[in-house]
């Protein structure tokens, strides 16, 4: 498929999904100075210790900065985020994956399975 749109690059879905992925996410992770384009103008929110790390899920955002606008006391879809900064892997991978869990000792497994998805895979994967 073509993407972007009129861009003449041609790229499969896993690629157009991964590209997509890292344009929404980048709303949300801090940029090359520290501050989150989500908390925009709001500096407390950029860089008190007490706040700095706490994302609002903002209604919508602004095309040009990506600054949260709208209603921020409810995820709605914007939740979603969560899963689009989890870690992408192709259903090989996964499977891969699956495997290692099933082969695990039960004592590990059960570890295993008590972690949050992304820390099993920075804790038994690296």
């Amino acid at each position: 498929m073509e993407y972007p749109t009129g861009g003449g690059n041609y790229s499969n879905l896993d690629q157009i999904a991964d590209a997509l992925n890292k344009r929404l996410a980048k709303i949300f992770l801090k940029d090359e100075t520290g501050k989150r384009p989500v908390n925009g103008q709001y500096e407390r929110f950029q860089t008190d210790p007490d706040f700095k790390d706490y994302i609002l899920f903002y209604e919508y955002f602004h095309g040009d900065n990506g600054r949260g606008v709208g209603a921020s006391h409810q995820t709605g879809w914007t939740g979603l985020i969560a899963k689009i900064l989890q870690p992408r892997f192709p259903k090989k991978k996964w499977q891969s994956l699956k495997q290692k869990c099933l082969k695990m000792p039960e004592k590990r497994k059960s570890k295993f399975l008590s972690f949050s998805l992304f820390e099993n895979l920075l804790y038994h994967f690296q």
